[in-house]
């Protein structure tokens, strides 16, 4: 089973499949799943999801869906700041761009 993150702004809904998700979130959606095991169930009705969560998904989602959702490990760019890289010893930055001339 495959870790996802919705990335969607307005969330996602899965109509179908095996999830694996915390008590709040298992608790919150207790209507339409029916549990398999301690954190995995099993969709018994369309269970929707808000941009951010992080759930494991197991299943067939259409190209709509799985454009929603993002490998929780490989977050899109800008979540985080990149870390500055350290200069090697005698290197200079470069200079910095020259405005361009208004016409």
């Amino acid at each position: 089973m495959k870790t996802y993150e919705v990335i969607a702004r307005e969330g996602v809904t899965l109509r179908a499949g095996t999830l694996r998700l915390s008590e709040a979130q298992a608790a919150a959606r207790g209507h339409a799943l029916r549990r398999l095991g301690k954190d995995t169930f099993t969709v018994l009705a369309p269970v929707a999801f808000k941009r951010g969560e992080v759930f494991g998904y197991d299943g067939v989602g259409n190209k709509a869906v799985l454009q929603d959702l993002t490998p929780a490990s490989e977050r899109p760019a800008g979540r985080a700041k990149p870390v500055p890289k350290a200069k090697a010893a005698g290197e200079t930055p470069p200079a910095p761009a020259e405005p361009a001339a208004e016409s």
